[in-house]
């Protein structure tokens, strides 16, 4: 018997025959009705009465056919769900719709199962729904809060049906990522969230010179069989392009400035710090960039000293610092010669600038020609090298002073040789139109300010920061409203920073742009507007250089 013109035959599952359905169909149609369900009843162990009261027509006897076929479902004698997924060893079996019906009669009709479905998603992007770039090589590895970031920070999977489901879900952004797939269980009428930990092609991002649009494709598969597909379209900002705030999921905005961090690039693939670094060697007093070890190295001071004047060097000490002094005096013309030399305390110094006969000195002499002394520091703070001329109208005495030097000389004079280094190389300062740190920000990598000998406040930041970290001495971009500019620990084990204004490369001396950033930051940091972003804690916290 052949089927009519108006009879087609039903669909099934793809998976309930796997790849031999068409032929299939194809014999069941050339096949007398009463023959085969003769041989269906014949191999059904007895179940054949029921099989010839339903299966009454052609359209049936795939669905009869089924109920007693041997599947691979889980729990050994289940039959496939609407799914395509095994049973759960209740004896399921197939209603004449060809879907599951637990605890039904095979004549019984149940409408097909709900799909399960994605959504909602949550990605990491920033301002008009941007893609960051920059900060690309950090998601799966920094945290951000109390979680990892992630770029699909969680999707939801939703599984409607009566029974649970092992699915995988994919996630690609469509040629900027690998595709990343996690297997997810889902209970019956309930839902999964995850996170998707995807890894991304940084050469094809760092590509993008202007802004471009991609899609993000997350597909959900149960078995072989896919179930639902999401895609968002997002936007892949260059490269250069940083993020002051962005947004929580509440619409707040939350500080998003310490990802700057990953411009600090101490080793960039051009090796344009390196090549900083060995221009700075020859304008240090070491002739050499050699970072913290200049700590407790010897430097020599010469100064011209008139009558009632005195020289002054403060320096800063730790515990444990051994200081050495090696003075002698010559005078060319004197009536008399006496010559003082004193090394005190801050608090005796104060004493000094009052009454120089209350204060007291740790080394030092009240008539000397030679002083040649040492001593070990007691208390961590700042000292003051004093050499004076107590003469009213004698000639000048001339100093010559070999001693410790200080841990901010030792900082100051690394990051002076950068600034000099920058200001023989000819760098320039160039302003920007828009506002800082409001909120996008297009921003060069050092290499790149470096190559083009120019920067604005917070290149010029970068750049000095990159050079600092490269020398294995911590550094810190000191953030004011509008402004930026850098600063170095004096020492790993003190507590004390020492900036330097950037932008005055190609306009000052180092001692001027020293000036100018000390008083910056007293100011900013009196009124509570000033941020410091420690390279050396955001290394901590995971916020790692981008390879750029």
């Amino acid at each position: 018997m052949t089927p009519t013109s108006t009879t087609q035959a039903p669909s099934y599952p793809a998976t309930l025959f796997g790849q031999s359905e068409v032929d299939l169909f194809g014999m069941l149609l050339q096949i007398r009705r009463q023959a085969l369900l003769r041989t269906i009843a014949q191999s059904c162990n007895g179940r054949g009465s029921l099989i010839m009261q339903h299966c009454s027509s052609v359209m049936l006897l795939v669905g009869c056919l089924a109920a007693c076929m041997p599947t691979s479902g889980g729990g050994g004698g289940g039959s496939f769900g609407a799914s395509g997924q095994g049973g759960n060893g209740g004896g399921q079996r197939i209603g004449q719709d060809g879907v599951s019906s637990s605890g039904q009669d095979a004549g019984a009709t149940s409408q097909p199962a709900a799909a399960p479905k994605i959504g909602p998603v949550k990605f990491v992007v920033l301002g008009d729904n941007v893609f960051p770039t920059y900060i690309a090589h950090l998601f799966g590895i920094t945290k951000f809060g109390e979680k990892t970031l992630q770029f699909v920070k969680s999707a939801t999977i939703s599984n409607p049906g009566s029974a649970p489901i092992a699915a995988t879900l994919t996630a690609e952004l469509q040629g900027f990522s690998f595709p990343a797939t996690v297997k997810v269980d889902v209970p019956a009428g309930g839902q999964t969230v995850i996170e998707i930990p995807i890894s991304f092609k940084i050469d094809a991002l760092y590509a993008v010179s202007a802004t471009v649009a991609a899609n993000v494709v997350l597909t959900l598969q149960v078995g072989s069989e896919t179930k639902d597909t999401l895609t968002k379209q997002v936007q892949i900002a260059p490269k250069n392009t940083v993020f002051w705030a962005t947004k929580d999921d509440t619409g707040k905005y939350i500080d998003f400035s310490a990802f700057v961090g990953v411009f600090v690039t101490p080793h960039d693939k051009g090796k344009q710090i390196d090549k900083l670094i060995t221009a700075s060697a020859v304008h240090s007093q070491f002739n050499g960039m050699i970072g913290y070890q200049a700590l407790g190295q010897p430097t020599t001071k010469d100064a011209d000293v008139g009558p009632g004047d005195c020289k002054k060097w403060p320096v800063l000490h730790k515990v444990g610092d051994k200081v050495s002094v090696d003075v002698s005096v010559t005078c060319a013309v004197c009536f008399s010669f006496n010559a003082q030399y004193y090394f005190m305390d801050a608090a005796n110094h104060e004493k000094y600038q009052v009454d120089p006969s209350s204060s007291e000195y740790i080394l030092g002499s009240s008539n000397l020609g030679v002083l040649k002394d040492s001593t070990m520091i007691s208390q961590s703070g700042v000292y003051w090298h004093m050499a004076c001329n107590p003469g009213s109208n004698d000639s000048d005495r001339q100093y010559t002073v070999k001693r410790t030097i200080g841990a901010n000389e030792a900082a100051m004079d690394q990051i002076g040789a950068i600034f000099l280094a920058l200001k023989s190389k000819g760098m320039v300062y160039t302003s920007v139109a828009t506002a800082f740190f409001d909120a996008a920000q297009n921003i060069k990598t050092p290499a790149e300010s470096l190559e083009s000998g120019s920067q604005n406040c917070i290149d010029g930041t970068l750049v000095f920061a990159s050079a600092l970290e490269s020398l294995g001495m911590e550094s810190a971009i000191v953030k004011i409203p509008g402004h930026a500019f850098v600063a170095v620990r004096a020492d790993p084990k003190l507590d004390a920073w020492f900036p330097i204004e950037t932008v005055m490369v190609s306009s000052g001396t180092v001692s001027s742009a020293i000036e100018a950033a000390l008083k910056k930051w007293s100011a900013s940091k009196q009124a509570g507007t000033m941020t410091l972003l420690e390279i050396k804690e955001l290394r901590s916290a995971g916020i790692g250089p981008a390879p750029f």
